[in-house]
């Protein structure tokens, strides 16, 4: 599917309710169907552009499939790519989107995969 789920959560600051949407993706690309699908998800995701829409985007890692998948740059360089090819087309500001290690980049690659790089 192409739809990147988006999270919500209400809470009261400084007696004022607020509510804090993101989305949150992970677990692809794994091939070149997924990596066609993440870029898809991302052209549909507006950040901070109406009062609605979500403040960031986090993508909670498995970029690359367990055991099998490479420790290499090559699939790191690749999602580097992705998102900054979105935050290029998409005007997204970097600070708005974080990528964090999931286990099959930490436990599969090592403590510190290539990763950090990008």
């Amino acid at each position: 599917t192409t739809n990147a789920p988006m999270i919500a959560s209400r809470c009261t600051l400084d007696g004022q309710d607020v509510v804090i949407s993101f989305v949150g993706m992970g677990d692809l690309p794994y091939n070149k169907e997924e990596r066609t699908c993440l870029e898809a998800q991302l052209r549909k995701v507006k950040l901070n552009d109406g009062p609605c829409d979500p403040y960031f985007l986090i993508h909670v890692g498995d970029i690359k499939s367990g055991k099998k998948g490479q420790c290499d740059d090559t699939a790191y360089r690749d999602i580097a790519e992705i998102f900054t090819s979105a935050q290029n087309t998409l005007s997204y500001n970097p600070a708005d989107i974080f990528i964090v290690p999931g286990d099959n980049e930490w436990n599969d690659c090592g403590l510190f995969p290539p990763y950090e790089k990008y």
